[in-house]
């Protein structure tokens, strides 16, 4: 009885080793065949210079500016602050300060929204980019206010601000 015992103990460890290693060489696979496959997906697209590129690399590299300009300017008017995206800003001027350096004003021209896109105003806002890659706020300026949807009437500090209002 012993005897029969232990060789169904061998055979249940014997087996239970091949089904593990059944199971590794199935990972194996599935991790290699994924590779190969992720290797084929990935296309390297070759980003073409185009003035549109340089305005969608500009205006992402101004978004942490941008949205500390926005605070800043409605921290007045609203306790809770407006935001934008990269996709609702255009610029809307560009000018180099002098020939010899690198030094620029980038105008740009954007809708603040809070919540679910609702846009609070239309608002323009010049930044000074240095040389060293300093962005520094030259000037905000609000254009036109829009009307608070009646839900978010609560975040109102004083409302609407003076049109044409500006800081610097």
């Amino acid at each position: 009885m012993i005897g029969l015992r232990n060789t169904f103990c061998i055979v249940t460890i014997k087996i239970n080793k091949i089904i593990g290693l059944i199971i590794l060489f199935i990972i194996f696979v599935f991790i290699i065949s994924f590779r190969i496959k992720e290797n084929k997906v990935i296309e390297v697209v070759k980003p073409q210079l185009s003035e549109e590129l340089f305005k969608q690399m500009t205006i992402t590299l101004l978004m942490p500016s941008v949205n500390a300009a926005i605070e800043n300017y409605y921290k007045e008017y609203l306790n809770y602050a407006p935001t934008d995206d990269p996709w609702f800003i255009k610029i809307s001027k560009t000018e180099k300060v002098k020939d010899n350096t690198y030094e620029f004003l980038v105008k740009v021209e954007l809708t603040p929204y809070i919540g679910p896109h609702n846009s609070v105003g239309l608002d323009h806002i010049t930044f000074r980019i240095m040389p060293w890659g300093e962005v520094i706020l030259e000037k905000y300026e609000h254009i036109e206010s829009y009307p608070i949807a009646p839900n978010w009437s609560n975040i109102i500090i004083k409302w609407p601000p003076d049109e044409g209002s500006y800081i610097k």
